[in-house]
């Protein structure tokens, strides 16, 4: 997963592959990233995004909310 940290979506076809490569249904690896990405990468990202806005001091953080909010990094 965290080869493809910026793409956390697989495509139908990478799950195809994952699932025959595994020996796991298709849905069974669908779930596996489903959970993956609320137990793992939402987190990571909510603390970056925690981090970034502390490190600006404040200056830009109204700025960056504008444009980047939780909800909008768990897309």
């Amino acid at each position: 997963m965290f080869e493809n940290f910026l793409k956390p979506y697989p495509s139908d076809h990478d799950k195809d592959v994952l699932a025959a490569r595994s020996g796991l249904t298709r849905n069974q690896v669908s779930n596996w990233f489903i959970n993956a990405r609320v137990r793992l990468w939402k987190p990571l990202i909510e603390e970056m995004y925690k981090d970034l806005k502390s490190s600006s001091g404040g200056r830009q953080g109204g700025a960056m909310e504008q444009h980047m909010s939780s909800q909008d990094i768990a897309r």
